[in-house]
């Protein structure tokens, strides 16, 4: 009996390290590629990973000079760097995250990390840069809560390189044709009544052109500015006449000189 179950034992032990053994050579162990803002974690396509930390370098440099950032050049150095995994496949880029079927990134805010799989160009030209954007805006801004909607994407979607090019065409067809969204309800839409509008669409593109607008009209410090007021608790209407005392003192202000410039625009375009 002993013998059995010393046999048992010994075929259960050599089992479980032939098991361990092939799940680890199955699951490649994590490589790293160091960069200045960036670890980049890989499991096989040295190549892609290389990509994904050279753009990410790139767009940390355009979205901080964008956004008014470049002083905080403390911030994501050495211990505090982001973390981006490459997962070897979009199955074990699914089963790792829990991120659904369509999805080709993932961003973590918790842990400043994003995630994603190798092959998709689409991650390297407009999901990288906006989930950077959203981790960048929250941790440089200092939010605590809740960003309103409209500003946390529309800040994300103007970093995206593809969408920011024709967003004077959005703004100025939805201001022509007045499908845009009147701003003292843009201003405080969340995703369900986003969805339930059925005007998600514009809302992004609107929501892409307010920022915009701002940051290419009034300049990055008071875009800055303006964000740090809303982030200290401040009212809209307090935020823009603290920002921009001499030509937004209040939403409608705002939305007034928005309508006109974007109009202004696509009329100068046809």
């Amino acid at each position: 009996m002993l013998h059995r179950n010393y046999h048992f034992s010994l075929f259960s032990a050599v089992f479980l390290f032939a098991a361990a053994e092939y799940l680890s050579a199955a699951t490649p162990e994590w490589q790293v590629i160091k960069g200045k803002h960036f670890l980049v974690h890989y499991r096989s396509d040295l190549s892609f990973a290389e990509k994904v930390a050279s753009k990410a370098e790139e767009y940390y440099n355009s979205i901080t000079e964008d956004l008014g950032f470049t002083r905080y050049d403390n911030f994501w150095l050495w211990e505090n760097r982001t973390r981006i995994f490459i997962y070897a496949s979009k199955n074990e880029f699914i089963k790792a995250t829990g991120a659904p079927e369509w999805a080709i990134g993932k961003a973590e805010f918790s842990k400043r990390a994003i995630s994603t799989f190798p092959g998709d160009e689409a991650f390297m030209d407009s999901v990288l840069p906006h989930e950077m954007t959203h981790l960048i805006f929250r941790d440089f801004i200092g939010f605590k809560g809740d960003i309103p909607l409209w500003l946390n994407e529309g800040v994300a979607q103007w970093e995206e390189p593809v969408k920011r090019k024709n967003w004077e065409r959005y703004a100025g067809k939805l201001a022509v044709n007045n499908q845009y969204i009147p701003f003292s309800k843009i201003m405080v839409m969340d995703v369900k009544q986003v969805i339930a509008s059925g005007q998600a669409i514009n809302f992004y593109r609107q929501a892409m052109s307010m920022v915009g607008f701002l940051v290419k009209m009034y300049g990055s410090g008071k875009f800055r500015t303006f964000c740090g007021e809303i982030r200290d608790g401040r009212g809209m209407d307090d935020s823009l006449r603290f920002a921009y005392p001499e030509s937004l003192r209040n939403i409608n202000e705002l939305e007034k000189a928005w309508k006109q410039y974007v109009m202004e625009q696509q009329e100068a375009g046809k």
